[in-house]
């Protein structure tokens, strides 16, 4: 049975009454992209808008609903062979209610192939049919396939709401406060959303903060035992920017982080520390478009942070 986090739905709701009320309208159907970051709850508000077209909770989180398609699967994509069998199921009308209602999440695992063959429903659907595309980047989506949806926008979720998923995990509220604003207002559990990897990645940042240059092997070997743990390299980057900007935000904030690392901080320049996060998310954006070598490029970028002035030949002698 599918279950749904109240709390997310009842956030969305209110950010969305004006959508949700035309939905639920008699006469509405149609096809939507629910954009916004995974972990926000996209799917549950998708759950709780089927249910209401639907006029049955019971069924619909059952996944036994005559009427209901969600394709739930993990592949790595979505191929046409799936779009197919949507196909095959929108041949017969309504069973139980007057709509069908499909779900696909993740929609930006949808093959090239598999997006042409959804344009063919996309662009003449059935009148009694609600589409929902659930997609943390649309521009993964074909401007064809897109430009077929309403695109509906989601927020990020407030820090109240991810505190309340987090807490369970965390004995250290002061560690409990840097998992939310690293969670960046979702609920997607990542590698870091535990105490002792938290620490783990305080400790890699603490190294950098404090250019404790004859650290920086075993700074290094810290980074590749994080991705040796299957932790995605642009996960970890980006989740090295956040700690970093945890730290200039309260340092500027003159906040007290509780954290012992945090005085390292005070001896670094604002504008050295925006450098560095600057560097690291350029960085990133190279990742993304490229198959750039991580280790070297994120040694290159954290030794010339640590060594400042000096040279990589004073470091090795």
């Amino acid at each position: 049975m599918i279950m749904l986090d109240e709390e997310i739905v009842e956030f969305h709701l209110k950010k969305q009454s004006s959508f949700f009320e035309y939905l639920t309208l008699n006469d509405s159907s149609g096809s939507y992209l629910l954009s916004g970051n995974k972990g926000i709850g996209k799917k549950d508000f998708a759950l709780y808008l089927s249910k209401a077209i639907l006029s049955d909770t019971s069924k619909v989180l059952k996944g036994i609903h005559p009427d209901f398609y969600f394709l739930d699967t993990d592949k790595d994509q979505i191929t046409v062979e799936d779009v197919e069998a949507i196909e095959s199921w929108l041949d017969s009308p309504p069973f139980e209610s007057d709509k069908k209602v499909i779900i696909i999440p993740s929609s930006q695992r949808l093959s090239i192939i598999a997006q042409n063959k959804l344009l063919k429903i996309l662009e003449e659907p059935p009148l009694y049919l609600f589409f929902f595309l659930l997609v943390s980047n649309s521009s993964m989506l074909l401007p064809t396939v897109r430009s077929r949806c309403i695109d509906i926008n989601f927020d990020f979720l407030p820090d109240n709401l991810v505190l309340n998923y987090l807490e369970k995990d965390f004995d250290d509220k002061n560690l409990l406060d840097l998992a939310v604003f690293l969670s960046n207002g979702t609920i997607e559990k990542n590698y870091f959303c535990n105490e002792d990897n938290l620490k783990n990645l305080i400790d890699l940042v603490g190294i950098i903060a404090k250019k404790e240059v004859w650290k920086t092997d075993i700074l290094l070997d810290k980074i590749d035992n994080i991705v040796k743990s299957k932790i995605d390299s642009k996960v970890l980057t980006s989740s090295i920017i956040r700690v970093l900007t945890y730290f200039l935000k309260n340092k500027c904030l003159s906040k007290n982080t509780h954290l012992e690392v945090e005085n390292s901080f005070s001896t670094i320049s604002n504008i050295r520390l925006v450098e560095l996060i600057s560097r690291l998310d350029s960085f990133n954006t190279t990742l993304n478009r490229s198959n750039f070598n991580f280790r070297m490029g994120i040694e290159e970028i954290i030794l010339d942070f640590i060594l400042g002035n000096k040279s990589k030949e004073d470091l090795i002698s």
